[in-house]
């Protein structure tokens, strides 16, 4: 288990991730980033992150955690209308000699443009 997740974990790495991401957030527009474990679980949601359930993303998400290698959506409509193009990079992490996805950070990014059509 990651140890932001453990009982007792570390609270300022946990606060200083998510800080990261909210500046990110901020500076590039994103809608949101969600971090997730190995198993799809989330760990961390900055901003509105209703976009993780779905499918195109859960699509991404998968591939993203099977290969080791940034995934994306194409573009989708999503079920509040708002059209989106995300990102997934997997987080990855040597183990036993291989290359193995241990979570994700899922990029959440409107495409304002042509949602507001």
């Amino acid at each position: 288990m990651p140890y932001w997740r453990r009982p007792g974990g570390d609270s300022a790495a946990r606060r200083r991730i998510a800080e990261r991401l909210e500046t990110l957030k901020r500076a590039y527009a994103y809608e949101s980033f969600v971090v997730v474990d190995a198993s799809a679980q989330q760990i961390l949601a900055i901003g509105l992150h209703e976009a993780i359930a779905e499918a195109p993303v859960q699509k991404a998400l998968q591939t993203a955690l099977q290969t080791t290698r940034v995934a994306t959506t194409d573009l989708y409509r999503s079920d509040s209308g708002g059209v989106h193009l995300d990102w997934v990079a997997p987080l990855v992490k040597e183990i036993d000699g291989r290359r193995q996805a241990v979570g994700a950070v899922i990029l959440d990014t409107p495409v304002d443009v042509l949602s507001s059509r």
